[in-house]
């Protein structure tokens, strides 16, 4: 018991203001980093999501235009089958 008072006893004092003052400027920059990081990946984050949403309207606009490109029109797969027996047809 002897030993854990002799423990705080030699402990730098905290109440002095110096002290104080130096812990509270210590912690408030390493809140202002802590902030500053959270707002920066924030920021690029929906930066990133904008630009997926861009993209995302871009390829639906392109595949309205031309459904033919994208492999989904119908009728495609007759086509797909049609061109394959040609070309085996060309081989034998």
């Amino acid at each position: 018991m002897y030993i854990l008072q002799d423990v705080f006893n030699l402990l730098p004092q905290q109440d002095d203001e110096a002290t104080v003052t130096a812990f509270g400027a210590e912690t408030n920059d390493m809140m202002l980093g802590l902030y500053l990081a959270s707002v920066l990946r924030s920021t690029m984050t929906l930066h990133e999501l904008i630009n997926n949403k861009i993209s995302n309207k871009e390829a639906q606009s392109a595949k309205k235009e031309d459904p033919k490109k994208d492999g989904s029109a119908v009728g495609d797969d007759k086509d797909k089958e049609a061109v394959t027996k040609d070309k085996e047809a060309g081989k034998e």
